[in-house]
């Protein structure tokens, strides 16, 4: 499960850019669910015996108890004996060091929870408020007096000017820093410039929908993600419908055709 998650936020521009935060969230439930369903049987099985030895040892006390206190009355037993079958009773303080550690774990457990909903109760910086569905892509993609800063001082885009016609292949070359990872960061809003707009077709992107957005892209990022699924669920990644003769003719044009055929393969899989 921590595997999981850590997987998802390492490649969370991936999940975002493919439109698969369902997909992802529902791969989180079924994981949830298993686990939940383990350590379900696991306190099944201390709800029954943590119950039943302390009436067994409950009852056991009241009989020795009992058994003792008559001896000493009529004298067939020492007091000092008493004091031994005190100190037996002494033991008894296990089960309630044990409930302390459950109250320590509880306790760490909402710590751990504290960090996680941090990051699920962010606030994203760009805010899905768009009402427009963008229709396929037909003409260019402009980027119109571009301003972009992340600090809000240092500016890393400065009245930045670009068109992409449909058909054309562009390169951004320069050096580190100089903000051609930002200019494809604003393409699938990751970021909102600061200043102009960002359009496709003359639509402000800012007035479209994230998801309609995102479903005209692919987007191959400077890290390598792969999720811990399939190779045909990495390769066809934000297209879970297409055969697999096309999921097979992406991984020869990617020549990997030939690697992925000597993987091992898992019982039913494809």
């Amino acid at each position: 499960l921590t595997m999981m998650i850590q997987e998802t936020l390492a490649g969370m521009r991936v999940v975002q850019a493919f439109g698969m935060e369902r997909y992802e969230a529902g791969r989180f439930s079924d994981l949830v669910g298993r686990y939940l369903r383990v350590m379900r049987r696991s306190f099944r099985v201390r709800a029954v015996s943590s119950p039943l030895m302390e009436v067994l040892g409950a009852a056991g006390i009241a009989a020795a108890i009992w058994w003792v206190g008559g001896r000493i009355l009529v004298g067939q037993i020492e007091p000092a004996k008493f004091f031994s079958f005190i100190a037996a009773v002494m033991l008894l303080y296990q089960p309630v060091k044990q409930l302390g550690r459950v109250g320590q774990t509880v306790v760490a457990g909402l710590a751990a929870s504290e960090r996680v909903f941090e990051v699920l109760d962010a606030v994203s910086p760009v805010e899905d408020r768009g009402t427009r569905v963008l229709p396929p892509f037909q003409e260019a993609i402009r980027f119109e007096r571009v301003g972009f800063s992340y600090d809000g001082e240092r500016p890393v885009l400065r009245d930045f000017g670009l068109e992409i016609r449909r058909g054309e292949v562009i390169a951004l070359v320069g050096g580190s820093g100089g903000g051609k990872t930002t200019v494809a960061n604003l393409l699938p809003r990751f970021w909102d410039p600061s200043s102009g707009r960002v359009t496709i077709d003359g639509v402000d992107l800012r007035e479209a929908t994230l998801a309609s957005l995102r479903a005209q892209l692919a987007i191959v990022t400077q890290d390598t993600v792969l999720f811990n699924d399939t190779v045909r669920a990495n390769i066809a990644y934000g297209r879970p419908e297409i055969p697999l003769r096309d999921v097979e003719r992406a991984a020869r044009l990617a020549d990997a055709h030939d690697f992925i055929s000597a993987l091992p393969r898992p019982h039913g899989a494809h």
